[in-house]
């Protein structure tokens, strides 16, 4: 029907491609042996199911072959320029999302309580906000906006959490005062008898000499004692701001059984102390320490004093023991008392609980104790069978600064 053979149609092109039955169609290489024209390829349809007739479509190869390389051109440069598109969109990604979450993730990890104040000008958790290189707000900036906010109000949250918890160390201490007063009449009543007896013997015979300096030496003894009860006693009510030194561990203890001397009388006890010289120094603030031993060995006398009570014949035992583990010195304080129950010991820290009578204790003596020995860097461990008595283990570092400092009061 048409053709471009410049010589007219080659006859044997009739036959050279023969449609095969029950086939929609061939396509065959047909190649001129003169080799006086190009391969060329042919495409043989049926026309209505071949009763028509076939139609033949005959394309040289080098134009169908050039077509196709174009094709392949145009398809690798739009592959190639895909491929550069998305590099580019995902460096302006990274810079966009993921480095604001990977800035915003470590600002997570930053978070910690005893610095939210005021965060240093190249911490974490000064996000920027809005730096993205498109120059708009996304909604990881929406995010990290919020996470800021979050940790301002948990800094408010905490810090008045911290104000709240000084308060409560005050009201204990106020307790705590309350019950030394009350137990210093006891406490000062042998010294100011002795003193007594000692100005009616002078009185008597003003003239002995001898009598006068042994008799002076003891009201001087006396007065000593009840200087250091009273010392003991504004101490441990004034203002005090915590300093983290080295501190001898035996005169504090001392001093603590000079101030709970009514509590250990009332247990009818003697105290048994021994600080090995390896554990002779601790880390932390003496009087926050004073008022954890403080709260401990008062706690156990009253047990002892409980077991008195109940059996004439108990014999009370209070054993304070000092020595060195490793970096940490382990203080026990342990009794043979009434011991704590299984049930109870869960919940020996937690505020405002207590094993005591109603009316008998606030509940926050051991509670603050061990929230300022965790503030010195170490822990309290109680082991104790109803019964049997109790042992507080108080663990301490021998040096350096504590893991978590103690909050320091305005």
């Amino acid at each position: 029907m048409a053709h471009t053979f410049s010589g007219g149609f080659p006859i044997g092109l009739v036959n050279a491609n023969p449609l095969e039955r029950n086939r929609d169609y061939t396509i065959r290489r047909i190649v001129d042996t003169s080799k006086s024209r190009k391969p060329a390829r042919d495409i043989a349809v049926p026309i209505a199911g071949g009763y028509v007739g076939v139609v033949h479509v005959g394309l040289r190869e080098d134009l169908v072959l050039a077509g196709v390389r174009q094709v392949q051109q145009a398809v690798a440069m739009m592959v190639g320029a895909f491929v550069l598109f998305g590099l580019v969109a995902s460096y302006f990604f990274s810079k966009s999302v993921t480095k604001p979450l990977e800035e915003l993730s470590e600002a997570v990890r930053e978070v910690n309580l005893s610095g939210l104040g005021a965060p240093p000008a190249d911490s974490p958790l000064n996000l920027a906000v809005g730096a993205s290189p498109l120059q708009v707000e996304t909604e990881v900036d929406r995010l990290a906006l919020e996470f800021q906010r979050m940790v301002h109000r948990l800094a408010a949250a905490y810090h008045q959490l911290q104000e709240t918890h000084q308060q409560l160390v005050a009201a204990e201490k106020l307790s705590a005062i309350g019950t030394i007063a009350a137990g210093m009449a006891h406490e000062m009543n042998n010294p100011l008898a002795g003193l007594q007896n000692c100005v009616r013997r002078i009185r008597r015979d003003p003239h002995n000499q001898h009598q006068l300096v042994r008799y002076l030496t003891a009201m001087e003894e006396s007065a000593d004692r009840m200087q250091r009860v009273v010392r003991g006693l504004l101490d441990l009510s004034r203002p005090h701001r915590p300093e983290i030194v080295e501190v001898q561990l035996e005169p504090l203890l001392e001093r603590v059984l000079l101030v709970v001397g009514h509590k250990l009388s009332e247990a009818e006890v003697s105290p048994n102390l021994e600080v090995k010289p390896d554990a002779a120094v601790v880390w932390g603030d003496s009087q926050q320490l004073e008022q954890v031993f403080q709260n401990i060995i008062a706690n156990a006398c009253d047990s002892l004093r409980e077991s008195r009570e109940r059996d004439p014949g108990f014999w009370p035992q209070l054993d304070i023991t000092a020595e060195r583990q490793g970096q940490r010195i382990e203080i026990e304080i342990a009794d043979n008392g009434a011991g704590i129950s299984a049930e109870s010991l869960p919940r020996l820290f937690e505020p405002f609980f207590s094993t005591k009578a109603p009316g008998s204790g606030t509940g926050l003596g051991l509670s603050i104790a061990h929230d300022i020995v965790r503030s010195h860097g170490g822990d309290i461990v109680v082991s104790s069978k109803l019964g049997r008595g109790a042992s507080f283990r108080i663990v301490l570092p021998r040096r350096g600064r504590p893991l978590l400092e103690p909050h320091r009061e305005s």
